[in-house]
């Protein structure tokens, strides 16, 4: 049963990576003039940082797609959603206070009000994190327990 959910996680997560990396990715040749303005945390244009952003999320989603292993899955996604973590508390840290383009132009595309994009991205974030890290530990128990179990007793 835990291998079907946890299976279930990657093929969601790497579905939803591949969606957020085409939005980011096609929103990166729209005209919006934000995309020419510098990202507040890496200071080079939107446009670089959605590209950029796309081209790992497609190789993450890709790793969570096609890769066997379940710790390198779990890694990678944790490694991936961690950096997002980072830059939203840098955006924080920094005073950025406007919701995350993180979708780029597509939200206007899509009629979503930008509010309501950047809450799902949180959402969809907290779920990549908490996953990708619940997995890891549940390696690591599953790891220990058999240690232990292997240990002969004197």
């Amino acid at each position: 049963m835990a291998g079907k959910l946890i299976n279930l996680f990657f093929v969601s997560s790497g579905f939803v990576l591949i969606l957020t990396a085409m939005a980011k990715y096609l929103s990166s040749f729209g005209s919006v003039q934000i995309l020419n303005m510098p990202d507040p945390v890496f200071n080079i244009p939107f446009r670089d940082v959605f590209r950029a952003a796309a081209i790992v999320e497609l190789l993450v989603a890709c790793v969570c797609l096609f890769v066997k292993s379940i710790y390198l899955r779990a890694s990678v996604l944790a490694w991936v959603s961690s950096i997002f973590v980072v830059y939203r508390f840098g955006l924080v840290y920094l005073h950025y206070h406007k919701p995350c383009n993180c979708l780029g132009s597509m939200t206007q595309v899509l009629h979503i009000p930008q509010q309501i994009a950047d809450m799902g991205i949180r959402i969809v974030l907290i779920y990549l994190f908490v996953g990708s890290y619940g997995i890891l530990f549940w390696l690591w128990r599953q790891r220990k327990t058999k240690a232990c179990i292997s240990v002969p007793m004197q």
